[in-house]
């Protein structure tokens, strides 16, 4: 019982994720930018994890847009999760061009 309410659970997570976020390329070929605004950090870290997953090889940076008025939940998740070399699609963390954003360099050029 505890097993099917936690697949429950987690399909419930990526379904908000999905609605919450938007995924959009930006101009600069192999950038992909994420806006997490709106999520909790494990709803971030499902989206998070499915968009590595989806990733062409041609993508080298995932920009993460979480903002920074209202906490820094998502961002601390980011640089636990997958600042640590826990993740072996994620070379390292990098600060973004403002406090609200989080770059995940997935391969050097």
């Amino acid at each position: 019982m505890e097993e099917k309410q936690a697949l429950f659970r987690l399909a419930e997570i990526l379904e908000r994720s999905i609605k919450g976020a938007r995924e959009v390329k930006e101009a600069a070929p192999g950038i992909i930018s994420l806006d997490l605004h709106g999520l909790y950090a494990d709803e971030a870290k499902a989206l998070i994890d499915k968009t590595l997953s989806k990733a062409a090889k041609s993508t080298y940076i995932l920009r993460l847009i979480h903002g920074y008025h209202r906490g820094d939940s998502i961002r601390r998740m980011i640089f636990l999760e997958y600042g640590q070399g826990l993740d072996r699609r994620v070379i390292r963390v990098r600060g973004g061009s403002n406090p609200g954003t989080t770059d995940l360099i997935l391969r050097e050029l």
